[in-house]
Parts: C-alpha cells; structure tokens; sequence
C-alpha cells in the first residue's frame, strides 16, 4: 500500500492505482482520434473557432487593401472641378454618367471624375492648388466671381481662340477677363493643343476681340442649365465653366462644354 500526507500514513490505494502514475501528454491527433463528433465540435469551438475566425478577417483585410494598391486603375478622361457650389448626389450621378457615355470607350478602363468638395475656405484653395499643380483639373466650374480670379491668375484657356466656332455660336454667354497671361505663351499653348488651325492665326493675325469694359479674353462661358449647379453662396452669381489651361484631357473638356452642357 502506498504512503500518503506528511505522517506517511497508508492509503487504501495500491502503488500501481492510475492517480500515482505520470501521465502522458496526448498530442491533438490522439485527442482527435478519442472523441465522437459532438465532442469534436466542442472542441472546436472551445479552442479554434475564434483564432479561425481572426485568421479569417486578417486574411481578407490584407487581400482587400493588396486589391486596392496592386489592380489596376482606371485612365480617368476628364476630372471636372466644382469649386465654391455643389451638385446634389443626384444630379451628380446624372451628369457622371451623361459625361461618361460621350467620352468613355472602355467603362472597365476609364472613367470620368467630378469633385465638388471645394467649398470656401484656405483648405479648399490648398486643394485646389495641388490639383491645378499636377495638372489633373480639365474644366472648372464656379461661380463668376470665383472664376474671374482664377482666370486673372492665367488658369484658362480663352475660348475664342480655344474653340472659336463654339464661341462664336454662343457669344452672348461669354464670360470676359482680362487675364494675366502673356500673348505669346497663349499662342504656344494654342500651337500645341490645336494643329488644326491655320498658322496665321496661330501667329495671332486674327483680328482682336474685346469683351464689356475692354476685357480682352473669353476665359469661360455661362452654363444655361442654372439648376444643375447648387450656390454655397448668398449672392445670385452666374455659374461659369472654362477649360483649365495646364489640363491634359483639353478635347475632352471641349467636348464636355459641347456636347453635355450645351447640347441641344
């Protein structure tokens, strides 16, 4: 009989009674082996459902944002910029889509971009700063006297000479500045942009034309749909568009004035 306690006092238990001998650990696989399906279920959920369902979550957060960085992304054919007004969600689902049915080829591929988070503020002048720096803006559209210090700042390019037919046939919505850039670099600019005109008037030997109080360039022109365009401002102002000078869609931003916004 085996001595138990600190009197080594006898227990009733033989030397050889399971409690005295060392046991073994089983490994998972023995464990597994020795339960019934209830058991195992069980042990599942007492043991791994958890770390699973963490393992899981992991996994699918870290393929979403791999996802994210690595596919590829879309060519975007003309970003239009809505600065200091607004468009209701759906009138700017309307107008995306509108733009996107005349410019986009491949929907997979590209897309068209409308931003209308420029409210008044230094953040939205940073902003909109950047964008015109990375030359991603293609056309802006602001209210009149927003756009009168973006076109005095040289940011557009003058539509009589830009697109002197579209002009022509809407004159009386011409919005006039006097602009800050020289004749010179608006003649380079328009040598690049448009080949099809003829050299003497990329030489500026078409005739001048002048706008109300002596403004020499048409920079933008007044959208006829007024209710498209929500004002953030108390004052009644018109709402203009032009053609960002720096932009790299240009026949796309044309094409937009012409065809969506003037379309008849």
């Amino acid at each position: 009989m085996a001595l138990m306690g600190k009197n080594n006092n006898r227990s009733a238990l033989d030397d050889d009674a399971s409690l005295f001998q060392v046991q073994e650990a089983k490994s998972e696989k023995q464990k597994w082996s020795q339960m019934n399906t209830h058991q195992r279920l069980q042990y599942f959920r007492d043991y791994y459902l958890i770390k699973c369902l963490i393992c899981i979550a992991a996994a699918g957060i870290t393929a979403a944002v791999l996802w994210s960085t690595l596919r590829p992304q879309k060519e975007r054919v003309l970003f239009i910029a809505v600065v200091q007004d607004y468009l209701t969600p759906q009138d700017k689902a309307q107008l995306k889509e509108q733009l996107e049915q005349k410019l986009v080829l491949d929907a997979d591929r590209q897309e068209v971009q409308i931003d209308d988070v420029f409210p008044n503020g230094h953040e939205s002048n940073a902003k909109l700063s950047t964008y015109l720096g990375a030359q991603e803006i293609d056309l802006i559209i602001t209210n009149e006297d927003r756009f009168q210090e973006l076109a005095e700042a040289g940011c557009f390019e003058d539509l009589n000479i830009y697109l002197p037919d579209f002009a022509k046939e809407n004159a009386d919505l011409l919005c006039w500045s006097s602009g800050s850039s020289s004749e010179n670099a608006l003649t380079e600019d328009v040598n690049q942009d448009r080949p099809d005109l003829e050299e003497s008037t990329l030489a500026g030997q078409v005739p001048a034309q002048t706008g109300p109080e002596n403004k020499t360039a048409a920079y933008g022109i007044y959208l006829p749909d007024i209710n498209l365009i929500q004002s953030n401002s108390d004052t009644d102002l018109g709402t203009v568009a032009g053609i960002v000078k720096g932009s790299l869609n240009k026949e796309n931003a044309a094409a937009a004035l012409i065809d969506v916004f003037f379309e008849e």
